[in-house]
């Protein structure tokens, strides 16, 4: 599913601070709230490959309730406020000088990379490699509903050795995961 990332109360002139999803401590939905956070501050000579991204959309999933519960805590080295969600759509605000893949105003979706999250705020700042541009046909909102339940598609048809020719049958394809792998 998708939930705002953008739009809502708060300034979005704030230089040093946003809004942010976050927890103070790992526990059940309870325990997220809206708070101020600190925004990326963004400098193209020591980020040549990232893009501030002010995002639009961002999809919560099921991983996303187990990192809030503390139940990857033994290898998520997380510093708290934890800012939850690592899938996101929106639109690129500036880019390094070395970014080829897309331009300033672009709108963009993707997963953070590397276990890293934080995806629910107002802007956030990741890798080139972490963004496609988002087709044109898909809201911001369906676009972020995609990059997770994808890639676990993919992952899962690789695992199994799966061709072009093999017939697959996918249990729950209406779900994220066998609607994006069943096609």
């Amino acid at each position: 599913g998708g939930g705002g990332g953008g739009g809502g109360t708060g300034s979005h002139n704030d230089r040093y601070y946003m809004r942010g999803v976050a927890v103070e401590e790992f526990g059940d939905r309870s325990k997220m709230q809206l708070m101020r956070v600190p925004r990326p501050v963004f400098f193209p000579q020591n980020e040549p490959t990232m893009v501030l991204v002010r995002v639009h959309a961002v999809a919560l999933n099921h991983h996303d309730a187990r990192v809030r519960n503390g139940d990857h805590k033994h290898w998520l080295h997380a510093e708290f406020p934890l800012v939850l969600a690592a899938d996101f759509s929106g639109v690129v605000v500036e880019a390094g000088r070395n970014v080829r893949k897309v331009a300033v105003g672009d709108s963009v979706f993707g997963r953070m990379r590397d276990n890293h999250y934080g995806a629910l705020t107002d802007y956030i700042m990741v890798d080139e490699l972490a963004v496609s541009r988002k087709p044109t046909t898909l809201s911001h909102t369906q676009a972020a509903s995609l990059p997770t339940s994808a890639l676990t598609a993919v992952q899962a048809l690789r695992a199994a050795r799966v061709t072009n020719t093999t017939k697959v049958y996918v249990s729950g394809g209406g779900g994220g995961v066998g609607g994006d792998g069943g096609g």
